[in-house]
């Protein structure tokens, strides 16, 4: 059932043990035996518990389960709430989502004209190796092939306390 429903056994003893499943049948081996009825429920428990909600909410459902369809308005009211919670997160994830796609397109165009995060050009060995594997890197013309100037660091680097890019909330 474990590996069924993606749990370990240690977490379907803690559900067991708080109350989230019944206590549930043993085999002649003294493994528990989880029955048809059993096993949608730990499906059940797992999909809410992926969805991030609350083990104190989990616990309210299932004895809502247990009252019969008397309990299916606030059975619908808790999903519901729930429901408003992931799509509070969701738009959330999708900002963050946002903001990361920005900076990737803010270094790529940084890369893509040559510049540091202050404008000022990037030597031509620093730009080539920027972003490579460790191994590409390495493949990567050396300060020889470059030039006598090539082993001089860049003019200047992105440190986030005085970078412009930080400045100008462009981190």
């Amino acid at each position: 059932m474990a590996s069924m429903a993606g749990l370990s056994v240690d977490t379907l003893r803690w559900y067991e043990k708080e109350g989230l499943l019944p206590r549930v049948g043993r085999d002649g081996y003294n493994r528990r035996s989880y029955s048809p009825r059993e096993q949608p429920m730990v499906l059940l428990l797992t999909a809410l518990r992926d969805t991030g909600m609350p083990t104190a909410d989990m616990k309210s459902f299932v004895t809502m389960l247990g009252e019969g369809a008397a309990s299916h308005t606030r059975r619908i009211a808790l999903l519901e709430e729930h429901h408003r919670r992931l799509d509070q997160r969701r738009a959330a994830i999708d900002a963050a989502d946002q903001a990361l796609q920005h900076k990737i397109a803010h270094y790529r165009g940084l890369i893509d004209d040559g510049l540091d995060c202050e404008g000022a050009p990037v030597s031509v060995n620093h730009s080539i190796t920027a972003g490579l594997p460790v191994a590409a890197a390495r493949q990567a013309p050396g300060p020889a092939a470059a030039g006598p100037s090539a082993h001089k660091p860049p003019q200047s680097t992105c440190p986030v306390s005085t970078s412009r890019c930080m400045r100008a909330r462009r981190w």
